[in-house]
Protein backbone atom coordinates (compact mmCIF):
# COMPACT_ATOMS: atom_id res chain seq x y z
CA UNK A 1 0.00 0.00 0.00
CA UNK A 2 2.80 2.24 1.27
CA UNK A 3 4.44 1.78 -2.72
CA UNK A 4 1.18 2.70 -4.16
CA UNK A 5 0.92 5.85 -2.29
CA UNK A 6 4.88 6.93 -3.69
CA UNK A 7 3.62 6.22 -7.30
CA UNK A 8 0.74 8.21 -6.96
CA UNK A 9 2.63 11.25 -4.98
CA UNK A 10 5.65 11.13 -7.84
CA UNK A 11 2.48 10.79 -10.42
CA UNK A 12 1.27 13.75 -8.91
CA UNK A 13 4.54 15.82 -8.84
CA UNK A 14 5.26 15.05 -12.04
CA UNK A 15 1.58 16.04 -13.28
CA UNK A 16 2.32 19.15 -11.64
CA UNK A 17 5.73 19.83 -13.01
CA UNK A 18 4.28 19.34 -16.43
CA UNK A 19 1.04 21.83 -15.89
CA UNK A 20 3.85 24.21 -14.90
CA UNK A 21 6.57 23.83 -18.07
CA UNK A 22 3.26 23.83 -19.86
CA UNK A 23 1.96 27.19 -18.46
CA UNK A 24 5.22 28.56 -19.25
CA UNK A 25 4.89 27.50 -22.70
CA UNK A 26 1.47 27.83 -24.25
CA UNK A 27 2.19 27.45 -27.62
CA UNK A 28 4.06 24.17 -26.69
CA UNK A 29 0.67 22.97 -24.36
CA UNK A 30 -1.48 23.96 -27.83
CA UNK A 31 0.84 22.03 -30.36
CA UNK A 32 1.05 19.12 -28.80
CA UNK A 33 -2.95 17.77 -29.02
CA UNK A 34 -3.23 20.02 -32.30
CA UNK A 35 -0.74 17.45 -33.66
CA UNK A 36 -2.08 14.39 -32.18
CA UNK A 37 -5.38 15.49 -33.30
CA UNK A 38 -4.54 16.37 -37.00
CA UNK A 39 -2.37 13.17 -36.97
CA UNK A 40 -5.43 10.99 -36.08
CA UNK A 41 -7.63 12.50 -38.16
CA UNK A 42 -5.45 11.81 -41.30
CA UNK A 43 -5.15 7.79 -39.90
CA UNK A 44 -9.08 7.67 -39.46
CA UNK A 45 -9.62 9.25 -43.28
CA UNK A 46 -6.75 6.93 -44.36
CA UNK A 47 -8.27 3.90 -42.75
CA UNK A 48 -12.34 4.94 -43.57
CA UNK A 49 -11.64 5.40 -47.47
CA UNK A 50 -9.15 2.80 -48.10
CA UNK A 51 -9.07 0.29 -51.15
CA UNK A 52 -10.67 -2.20 -49.34
CA UNK A 53 -9.54 -4.91 -51.98
CA UNK A 54 -6.28 -4.51 -51.38
CA UNK A 55 -4.13 -4.53 -48.13
CA UNK A 56 -4.64 -1.35 -45.80
CA UNK A 57 -1.56 0.79 -45.72
CA UNK A 58 -1.11 3.64 -43.79
CA UNK A 59 0.71 6.16 -45.50
CA UNK A 60 2.67 7.86 -42.50
CA UNK A 61 3.90 10.97 -44.62
CA UNK A 62 0.85 11.99 -44.76
CA UNK A 63 0.03 11.53 -41.18
CA UNK A 64 3.35 13.65 -40.26
CA UNK A 65 2.31 16.16 -42.92
CA UNK A 66 -0.88 16.39 -41.02
CA UNK A 67 0.65 16.51 -37.56
CA UNK A 68 2.96 18.95 -38.81
CA UNK A 69 0.51 21.22 -40.19
CA UNK A 70 -1.22 20.78 -36.91
CA UNK A 71 1.47 21.62 -34.86
CA UNK A 72 2.85 24.62 -36.72
CA UNK A 73 -0.39 25.90 -38.18
CA UNK A 74 -2.99 25.32 -36.48
CA UNK A 75 -1.48 25.66 -32.86
CA UNK A 76 -0.51 29.06 -33.36
CA UNK A 77 -3.89 30.02 -35.17
CA UNK A 78 -5.94 28.29 -32.25
CA UNK A 79 -3.83 30.26 -29.32
CA UNK A 80 -4.42 33.08 -30.62
CA UNK A 81 -7.81 32.58 -31.43
CA UNK A 82 -7.93 31.62 -27.47
CA UNK A 83 -6.40 34.79 -27.02
CA UNK A 84 -8.59 37.08 -28.69
CA UNK A 85 -11.90 35.41 -27.35
CA UNK A 86 -10.36 35.99 -23.98
CA UNK A 87 -9.66 39.37 -24.29
CA UNK A 88 -13.54 39.99 -26.07
CA UNK A 89 -14.95 37.66 -23.41
CA UNK A 90 -13.50 37.25 -20.19
CA UNK A 91 -16.09 35.04 -18.95
CA UNK A 92 -15.88 32.23 -17.38
CA UNK A 93 -19.46 30.81 -17.06
CA UNK A 94 -20.65 27.91 -19.21
CA UNK A 95 -21.74 28.98 -21.93
CA UNK A 96 -18.74 31.20 -22.81
CA UNK A 97 -16.76 28.36 -22.37
CA UNK A 98 -18.48 26.41 -24.86
CA UNK A 99 -18.89 29.28 -27.41
CA UNK A 100 -14.95 29.62 -27.34
CA UNK A 101 -14.54 25.65 -27.72
CA UNK A 102 -17.11 25.68 -30.34
CA UNK A 103 -15.55 28.19 -32.41
CA UNK A 104 -11.87 26.80 -31.87
CA UNK A 105 -13.04 23.31 -33.05
CA UNK A 106 -15.05 24.93 -36.11
CA UNK A 107 -11.75 27.19 -36.84
CA UNK A 108 -9.50 23.90 -36.13
CA UNK A 109 -11.82 21.59 -38.47
CA UNK A 110 -11.32 24.30 -41.25
CA UNK A 111 -7.88 24.30 -41.09
CA UNK A 112 -7.64 20.57 -40.76
CA UNK A 113 -9.42 20.46 -43.88
CA UNK A 114 -7.47 23.09 -45.81
CA UNK A 115 -4.19 20.74 -44.91
CA UNK A 116 -5.62 17.56 -46.06
CA UNK A 117 -6.75 19.31 -49.45
CA UNK A 118 -3.13 20.46 -49.72
CA UNK A 119 -1.56 17.31 -49.93
CA UNK A 120 -0.62 15.81 -52.93
CA UNK A 121 -3.21 12.87 -53.85
CA UNK A 122 -5.90 14.42 -51.93
CA UNK A 123 -7.57 15.98 -55.00
CA UNK A 124 -10.57 13.61 -54.11
CA UNK A 125 -11.09 15.13 -50.96
CA UNK A 126 -11.47 18.50 -52.67
CA UNK A 127 -13.54 17.84 -54.85
CA UNK A 128 -15.65 16.02 -52.21
CA UNK A 129 -15.76 19.02 -50.13
CA UNK A 130 -16.56 21.32 -53.35
CA UNK A 131 -19.42 18.92 -54.18
CA UNK A 132 -20.87 18.53 -50.63
CA UNK A 133 -20.77 22.77 -50.58
CA UNK A 134 -22.33 23.30 -53.83
CA UNK A 135 -25.32 20.92 -52.58
CA UNK A 136 -25.57 22.07 -49.45
CA UNK A 137 -25.88 25.62 -50.92
CA UNK A 138 -27.93 24.43 -53.64
CA UNK A 139 -31.83 25.97 -51.65
CA UNK A 140 -30.08 28.77 -49.97
CA UNK A 141 -29.78 32.33 -51.20
CA UNK A 142 -27.90 33.21 -53.88
CA UNK A 143 -25.42 35.32 -52.30
CA UNK A 144 -24.82 32.84 -49.93
CA UNK A 145 -24.53 29.88 -52.31
CA UNK A 146 -21.73 32.16 -53.93
CA UNK A 147 -19.72 32.51 -50.88
CA UNK A 148 -19.71 28.86 -49.94
CA UNK A 149 -18.45 28.10 -53.38
CA UNK A 150 -15.83 30.55 -53.46
CA UNK A 151 -15.35 29.17 -49.59
CA UNK A 152 -15.01 25.64 -50.94
CA UNK A 153 -12.92 26.84 -53.90
CA UNK A 154 -10.64 28.97 -51.15
CA UNK A 155 -9.96 25.78 -49.27
CA UNK A 156 -7.50 24.20 -52.03
CA UNK A 157 -5.62 27.97 -51.71
CA UNK A 158 -4.90 28.35 -48.12
CA UNK A 159 -2.71 25.82 -48.00
CA UNK A 160 -0.06 25.70 -51.44
CA UNK A 161 0.78 22.10 -52.34
CA UNK A 162 4.08 20.74 -51.66
CA UNK A 163 5.07 20.42 -54.32
CA UNK A 164 4.29 24.43 -55.29
CA UNK A 165 6.49 25.45 -52.57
Amino acid sequence: MQGQGLVARRALLLAQRAKRQLSRRPLLAKAMPCAFGFAFGDFLTQYVNRDRSAPYRQDFRKTAAMAAAGAALAAPVGLGLYRAMDAAWPSVAFAVAAGKFTLDQVVGCAIWQAAYCALPGNGWYRDMLSSAAAAAAGGVDARVRDAVAYAAAMTSMVLPAPSAC
